[in-house]
């Protein structure tokens, strides 16, 4: 066992991040503490490309253990703040007006999708301690009082039987509505969305997944917006309720919100509305002095032939022992100019692919209460989807008719979502204007 001073949080219920063995799963889970009292609210921001994932948890008052599963030769790393907020600003859902006037005075737009998984607060946990056995696990989470469930045991189990360790986390999230730092963990597993373990018994539990691949992504499953369905209306956008009828419909255990390959270096244009890229949002997050110069010298180095030569995660938080030694890759562009001031997660992403084919592709999903989550291999063999949706026709004048907002989960009547906040709000009008689209 080795222990290393950490910066995170997360809290209550099971929480897997999978990491695949070259051709299985390792499987990992969050163990409530005897004394803790049940979470009221899980959310998860999960992003993956190639063997780096990227995964940060926001969780309401409770104290918690964090098991985390990782590949012997794995590097783990506290990533940059600013990546997981990059990807969700730069690919979120933007709605525009129907065409044409609207029959009365309605809200204008372009209006961004109200967030699905929140961020709060960030909290830092205690330490951190690599296990090297079951028996290790147990013992410990026993002696910090944490409670092992027999699902939990038997996912332990599976875990060390495939070769895997576990890095254990103490995190105490008593206070209010906290987050986690972003993990990052880099080995050579298969890309996928690690979800099979992730889920709560108290409440259900939303995620935002972020595929970085070369070509547009899907999952098996997986349901697409229907832009007819969305409407205008004096509360502005339906998209939150179509969004919530699409992840809550059997079947369907993701929603792709959007995919493109403009976000990543470009941005896109909505309306009258620039919205910056993924890379410029970054850059600005992590590197204000320098945003500019390393975002020009990214776009420089995104428009060369060749593909981005692998680099080796520093591994600062942890390394687990064994395993395969990391060695940078032989490809035509230089990592190092897609990193700015120590932060390297862009390059980390773009590792063994060309910039020019790379895609960025968004999900929401809802695991509901009581149930788990599954893995979600990633298909690089669909089509593009702009994150511009036009709303297709406006909504009745009369207030007392509007819409309601969506119901916690009409189809899970144990289910309560918490209520859903953050995000940017649509720009007011009092006029009847109509509004122009233009996709990504």
């Amino acid at each position: 066992m080795r222990s290393a001073r950490l910066a995170s949080l997360f809290a209550a219920a099971l929480f897997t991040t999978l990491c695949a063995s070259k051709e299985g799963h390792a499987t990992g889970a969050v163990v409530p503490h005897s004394t803790a009292k049940p979470t009221a609210e899980l959310d998860v921001r999960v992003a993956v490309a190639g063997g780096t994932r990227w995964s940060q948890v926001t969780v309401s008052s409770t104290r918690v253990m964090w098991l985390v599963p990782a590949r012997p030769g794995a590097a783990l790393d506290w990533a940059s703040e600013g990546w997981l907020d990059a990807l969700d600003e730069a690919t979120n859902v933007r709605v525009l007006r129907p065409a044409g006037p609207p029959p009365c005075p309605m809200p204008g737009g372009p209006q961004p999708a109200k967030a699905w998984a929140q961020k709060s607060s960030l909290h830092m946990p205690a330490e951190a301690m690599i296990h090297t056995s079951e028996g290790d696990v147990r013992a410990h989470a026993a002696a910090r009082g944490f409670v092992v469930s027999p699902s939990v045991a038997a996912s332990l189990t599976a875990t060390f039987a495939a070769g895997h360790r576990i890095v254990s986390f103490e995190i105490d999230a008593t206070s209010g509505v906290t987050s986690t730092p972003t993990l990052r963990v880099s080995d050579d597993g298969a890309p996928m969305f690690p979800l099979a373990l992730t889920g709560s018994d108290s409440v259900a539990t939303k995620v935002n997944a972020f595929a970085i691949t070369s070509g547009a992504a899907t999952v098996p499953g997986a349901a697409e917006i229907e832009d007819a369905k969305v409407m205008w209306t004096l509360g502005g956008s339906s998209y939150e309720a179509h969004r919530l009828d699409k992840v809550t419909a059997s079947g369907n255990p993701f929603l792709r919100e959007s995919s493109s390959r403009s976000v990543l270096f470009d941005g896109i244009a909505v309306g009258s509305i620039n919205v910056p890229s993924i890379a410029s949002i970054y850059f600005s997050k992590t590197s204000s002095t320098s945003a500019n110069a390393c975002l020009a010298t990214a776009k420089s180095a995104a428009v060369k032939s060749g593909v981005v030569r692998r680099a080796c995660a520093s591994g600062a938080l942890a390394r687990i022992p064994g395993g395969a030694t990391c060695t940078p890759g032989t490809g035509e562009i230089d990592p190092v100019e897609l990193t700015c001031a120590g932060n390297d997660d862009l390059a980390l992403a773009l590792a063994d692919k060309a910039p020019g084919e790379v895609f960025v592709t968004r999900f929401a999903g809802l695991i509901t209460k009581g149930a788990l989550g599954q893995d979600l291999a990633l298909s690089s063999k669909a089509a593009s989807r702009s994150s511009v949706v036009q709303a297709s026709e406006y909504g009745t004048c009369d207030a007392t008719s509007a819409p309601p907002p969506p119901p916690p989960l009409a189809s899970d009547p144990q289910a309560e979502l918490p209520p859903e906040s953050g995000g940017s709000g649509y720009v007011a009008s009092d006029g009847c204007g109509s509004s122009t689209s233009s996709s990504s």
